[in-house]
């Protein structure tokens, strides 16, 4: 399930912009990228890390010049089912409601593969999680709000010493 953040005070945001000089402007992409950039290294530094597949599914996609999405993207061949949906169940700590790889249970809980299995299929019906609640998606999202101040102005700063 995609996360949906609304800015408050666009207006306010859209007459500031307006107010930039021309020249820096042009910059705009290249504020948008840095900005990406460091969300998804945000968000990979402060995602859980057992084997690997949520970190690593984290990227980003440019819908358009003015819209990209952040965040696990989906899944490898291997997978039962994509990091978008485990990282969901991640961040409010409830199970996927898919059957979980049952290696990876064993592997967390140190039990054969027959019982990580059961467990598996135990899980999908009840929904219940091992693992704890890890918000690493809101946690990115409060870093961001304090980055994406110091990265605009950085940015400013540096195109007008240009």
């Amino acid at each position: 399930m995609p996360y949906t953040i609304m800015i408050e005070g666009i207006d306010e945001a859209k007459k500031a912009v307006s107010s930039i000089p021309e020249d820096i402007k042009k910059y705009s992409d290249e504020i948008l990228n840095r900005i990406t950039d460091e969300a998804v290294i945000t968000m990979e530094e402060n995602a859980p890390d057992f084997t690997g597949t949520l970190k690593e599914s984290i990227g980003s996609i440019h819908i358009n010049p003015n819209e990209t999405i952040v965040g696990p993207l989906g899944a490898g061949e291997n997978l039962l089912y994509p990091p978008s949906h485990y990282a969901y169940a991640v961040e409010h700590g409830k199970g996927p409601h898919r059957l979980p790889n049952p290696t990876d249970i064993a592997l967390r809980l140190g039990i054969d593969i027959e019982e990580a299995f059961a467990f598996a299929k135990w899980l999908q019906r009840t929904g219940k999680a091992v693992r704890q609640t890890n918000a690493f998606v809101m946690r990115t999202y409060q870093i961001m709000l304090r980055k994406i101040v110091e990265i605009i102005n950085n940015s400013i700063n540096r195109f007008r010493n240009l």
